[in-house]
């Protein structure tokens, strides 16, 4: 299994143990929302670049910095510093452009 393959797997995991705390606990209410807003666009990126070849190591940076901020996320809500959020959010979304910039490029070496 590739590394960026791994973090996805991870950061998947980690999304689920999100919408599972949120039915027991309102602060994580807005960290499944996110993950629900983020997470589809990631996974289609993630598999769209793993069927055209691989992401390579573009693919582990962006895989790490989504995996990161989703564990920020949880970070502030545990410790109940929400003005943090954007911090996570911001991470997490560096990881979101950089899988649709992986996608991006995997597509257009079809064309080359």
């Amino acid at each position: 299994m590739s590394y960026d393959a791994l973090l996805m797997l991870i950061a998947s995991a980690l999304g689920l143990a999100q919408v599972n705390l949120s039915s027991r606990n309102s602060k994580f209410i807005q960290i499944q929302r996110n993950f629900e807003e983020t997470y589809y666009v990631v996974i289609i990126c993630f598999l769209i670049t793993m069927i055209l070849g691989g992401g390579g190591s573009q693919g582990i940076i962006a895989s790490g910095f989504y995996l990161v901020g989703r564990l920020l996320y949880v970070l502030v809500a545990l410790i109940d510093q929400l003005k943090f959020r954007k911090l996570a959010w911001a991470t997490s979304m560096v990881g979101v452009i950089g899988w649709v910039l992986v996608a991006v490029k995997a597509i257009g070496q079809l064309f080359v």
